[in-house]
């Protein structure tokens, strides 16, 4: 029996240290959302992969730029902005703007429409030619 406890300690312990090195990058460490984009900064439209410099708004000191998604509806871009803090972070509830860049593959020249999101029923619309 005395054996069978000594096991038992072992596996908790084991356990425990597991836990106490888990990944700090994994999802349940971060809280992601919507983030409006407050401005467009910087276009590069000199290849069919066109960048853009942007600034999106967060609710307090923490938020980073965490992905954006796009969906496209011929030959308009709709882009919305998420951004990022960790969950146990301090910060200070300020509402700041962060600096981040988008990139897009637009596969082929012509005219396209890009909509980045502003709030959900806004949007900051930029026309850009590829030739």
């Amino acid at each position: 029996m005395r054996m069978y406890y000594l096991y038992l300690i072992k596996f908790f312990v084991i356990m425990l240290l597991l836990n106490s090195c888990s990944n700090s990058n994994e999802p349940d460490d971060i809280i992601v959302h919507f983030c409006g984009v407050t401005k467009i900064v910087k276009i590069d439209s000199s290849s069919p992969l066109v960048t853009f410099d942007i600034k999106a708004g967060w609710g307090n000191s923490c938020g980073r730029f965490h992905h954006a998604d796009v969906v496209i509806s011929d030959r308009s871009y709709y882009v919305k902005v998420y951004g990022f803090q960790k969950r146990e972070a301090i910060c200070a509830t300020v509402n700041i703007q962060y600096d981040a860049t988008i990139m897009i593959d637009v596969h082929d020249f012509g005219e396209y429409t890009f909509k980045f999101l502003e709030s959900d029923s806004a949007t900051i619309d930029t026309t850009v030619i590829i030739e």
